[in-house]
């Protein structure tokens, strides 16, 4: 889909609408049919999303004012349709057979190109709003069975497009949260595994990594941007991932597993070419340039919970990984400075962000028997996912000016605070917590028919909570200013903000366990009998896991070439600068071979300093 305006368009709208808007969006999948049988059989599977195409704006030399809440000048859209939900399986029978759910759509590449003036007025209206976002996958079918329950797995996770939005017009917000450009390519969430209970064993369904988001470009040339209302950013670009599915919980009889759930999706790359133009806000947490890469977290594993007779066993599912956060890059392109200024507090100049998802938990067991003569409960927490890693933070900044807290008054104490010049950060996703564990048995101790007096029981509860998961090392910064100038005012305004940081390590899951025998009441002339009994109960709490180490952070602070300077180099002679200073100033005046050498003879030593020529000394 394309739409174009020529250099004589006018769009004007007073109602919630946007000025242009261009969406390409996928249907929804279909919903699996239910089954309820009493021998048993297979629930009807979700049907996959629609799949969006590429959308692409040009607006050349148009004018486009809104005012209205959420009516953004320019509103294009790439949307892929959801996955279709697989419907609940009911088998009386033997075994039942799950059912996954649908496939999400995948979006298209969202393209949009102003050089036209774009005007809005309402809170949350953005001047341009381009957003290409996957499908959200479809949950796989919840299940019940009498000999084996399994529940059906989430369907797979779609593509995701980039966003490409390049400015070269003017756009005017003045609503709270409006933005003057929001683009975005946002990774779908991943589906949840269906649940399974009744049964002797079950097993809970999967959940599914989720979509990644797309790449992110805004480049800029002469275009500005002016944004006057409370948390109205001047550029945000974010790349994020969609989050894990969870997995699906499990309850049986003998023997119960806990889904497993879906990694999140990764953050793509964050691209700003800087060519010239500026950003200009004036409300509080209104920062001038935002550029992220988000991944996204790892799902929740399904617990377990299995009671029964004599023996169970319940072990959790395993936690999703974190996605990665992307490389993020800002790079000046042409000759032309490029201006951010921002006037109330909290709000960055510019702010680079890296930050990968963290780990998700552990799902947990939950095991109880209880028998004659003997029994035994075993339950394993789930481990947690790891928190992922993170792509370098790379600024080259050249002719940047950055100029924060504009709104200082002098004389009084309502200026702004915590308004940095430049924030760069690399931030490791943290390791999820381990799942718990708990185990219960419970045994009545019975006569022995060859003993008269005596009676036997045995119980036995284990348990061992799951391990947690690592967090992730920070990803390296690396600023370089060159010929730039970076100006803050307030309290806690710190010019240039640098950092690298680990994820946290994940807890261990908790650990219980308990064994005891009961007996049958006596009479007074039973006293003399004997019950042996043996319990056993031993419990594992899981294990921490390590925190990610910080990256390396680099700052390189290249400055200008310095302004001229009085410094007089050794070598020269103070008698011939002492004679030029008593000279009569109408008298006419010629080089001699004492006094210093003109600027374009400097030697080569002195090249890059600046040289100061003194007037000749008379000649003789």
């Amino acid at each position: 889909m394309t739409i174009a305006t020529n250099d004589q368009g006018t769009a004007t709208t007073s109602s919630p609408a946007y000025g242009v808007h261009a969406a390409s969006i996928g249907g929804q999948g279909g919903a699996g049919g239910s089954l309820n049988a009493s021998l048993g059989g297979a629930a009807g599977a979700g049907m996959f999303g629609g799949t969006a195409q590429a959308v692409t704006v040009t607006i050349e030399a148009a004018t486009i004012t809104t005012r209205a809440a959420s009516a953004s000048a320019v509103a294009a859209f790439s949307l892929g349709g959801n996955g279709g939900s697989a419907d609940d399986l009911g088998a009386a029978g033997f075994i039942g057979v799950p059912a996954k759910g649908g496939d999400s759509g995948s979006s298209g590449t969202v393209t949009v190109t102003n050089g036209g003036r774009l005007s809005t007025s309402g809170t949350a209206a953005h001047g341009i709003l381009a957003v290409s976002r996957s499908g959200v996958s479809g949950n796989g079918s919840n299940g019940t069975g009498v000999a084996y329950g399994s529940a059906g797995d989430a369907g797979d996770s779609g593509t995701t497009g980039n966003v490409i939005v390049t400015h070269n017009g003017v756009i005017t917000t003045s609503g709270s949260g409006a933005f003057g450009i929001n683009a975005q390519s946002v990774g779908g969430g991943g589906g949840t595994g269906g649940s399974t209970s009744g049964s002797i064993i079950a097993v809970g369904g999967s959940g599914v990594k989720a979509s990644n988001g797309g790449t992110v470009t805004v480049n800029t040339t002469t275009g500005t941007i002016q944004t006057s209302g409370s948390f109205a950013l001047g550029i945000l670009a974010q790349s994020v991932g969609g989050g894990g599915g969870d997995g699906g919980n499990a309850s049986g009889v003998i023997g119960s597993v806990g889904g497993t759930s879906g990694g999140g999706g990764n953050g793509s790359t964050v691209t700003l070419n800087l060519g010239g133009g500026s950003v200009t806000t004036m409300g509080r947490l209104a920062h001038g340039v935002v550029a992220q890469s988000i991944g996204g977290g790892g799902g929740n594993a399904g617990d377990a919970t299995a009671q029964g007779n004599t023996f169970t066993l319940a072990i959790g599912g395993t936690g999703g990984d974190g996605g990665s956060g992307g490389a993020i890059y800002i790079n000046p392109t042409g000759s032309n400075p490029f201006f951010i200024s921002t006037s109330g507090s909290n709000s960055i100049g510019l702010v680079a962000q890296s930050v990968a998802g963290g780990g998700g938990s552990g799902g947990s067991g939950y095991a109880t028997a209880g028998g004659t003569v003997f029994s035994s409960a075993m339950a394993i927490g789930g481990s947690a996912g790891a928190g992922a890693n993170v792509h370098p933070v790379t600024l080259n900044l050249s002719g940047l000016r950055v100029s924060t807290g504009l709104s200082t008054v002098a004389g009084t104490n309502l200026n702004p605070v915590d308004s940095f010049g430049i924030v760069a950060q690399s931030v490791g996703g943290g390791g999820g917590i381990g799942g718990s564990a708990s185990a219960q048995a419970v045994t009545a101790a019975l006569p022995v028919t060859a003993y008269e007096g005596v009676s036997l029981s045995a119980s036995v509860g284990t348990s061992a909570g799951g391990t947690g998961g690592k967090g992730a090392d920070g990803g390296s910064v690396s600023v370089t200013l060159t010929g730039s100038t970076v100006q803050t005012q307030g309290q806690g305004s710190h010019a240039v903000f640098l950092q690298s940081i680990g994820g946290g390590g994940g807890m261990g899951g908790d650990s219980s366990a308990m064994a005891t025998t009961t007996g049958f009441g006596r009479s007074t002339e039973q006293v003399d009998d004997n019950t042996f009994a043996l319990d056993i109960s031993v419990a594992l709490g899981g294990s921490g896991q390590s925190g990610g180490a910080g990256g390396t952070v680099t700052a390189n602070i290249v400055t200008p070439p310095s302004p001229p300077s009085a410094t007089l180099p050794t070598a020269w002679s103070r008698k011939a600068w002492a004679a030029a200073a008593a000279m009569p100033a109408t008298a006419p005046r010629r080089r001699s071979a004492s006094a210093p050498p003109a600027r374009s003879a400097a030697p080569s030593a002195w090249a890059g300093r600046a040289v100061m020529v003194a007037p000749a000394a008379r000649s003789a």
